[in-house]
């Protein structure tokens, strides 16, 4: 059962990849005809990611990549992470994933970290991988990341940052 939920995650993982380079090869397709229609206009055409909550808020990296912001379902911006109150700071996110509880994990490639973030928008657990790219909350507080510089594909770190498992 275990593997299964691992092997989910690193299809999810390397289907994000994908998805961004499309993404990133269309970038220059009328962006312009494109924005009067956006649902979330404070957004610029730089879009990274975007996930969902439990709640129904969007979360949504894109430039300036030192920020998740935060929208309720209305797509009205409610908030960003890090917040004001918040002692941990982003330098620069490639991606971004939520787990059930909450909790915001973000691939920081300017730290060489995976940084977590509570739902209050407070940094609970910062995890040193060189140069992450793609990152994938998992059960068990185990978090998957695809990193530039890595022996293997895919890492899976435990709730404490320890490496638990790798492949590919």
């Amino acid at each position: 059962m275990r593997s299964r939920v691992q092997l989910r995650g690193v299809l999810t993982v390397l289907l994000s990849v994908a998805i961004l380079g499309l993404c990133a090869g269309a970038k220059g397709q009328d962006a312009n005809a494109a924005s009067s229609a956006r649902i979330f206009p404070q957004v610029g055409p730089d879009l990274k990611a975007i996930k969902r909550d439990s709640s129904g808020r969007y979360y949504i990296l894109a430039k300036p990549a030192n920020v998740v912001w935060i929208f309720a379902p209305d797509g009205k911006l409610v908030g960003k992470v890090p917040n004001d109150r918040s002692s941990g700071a982003i330098r620069y996110a490639v991606d971004i994933d939520l787990n059930s509880a909450g909790d915001l994990y973000v691939a920081d490639r300017g730290a060489n970290a995976v940084e977590i973030f509570g739902p209050d928008g407070a940094l609970i657990r910062k995890i040193p991988v060189f140069a992450p790219i793609s990152v994938v909350a998992l059960p068990d507080d185990q978090v998957a990341v695809v990193s530039l510089r890595s022996k293997h594909l895919v890492s899976i770190f435990d709730r404490s940052g320890d490496l638990y498992n790798e492949f590919g």
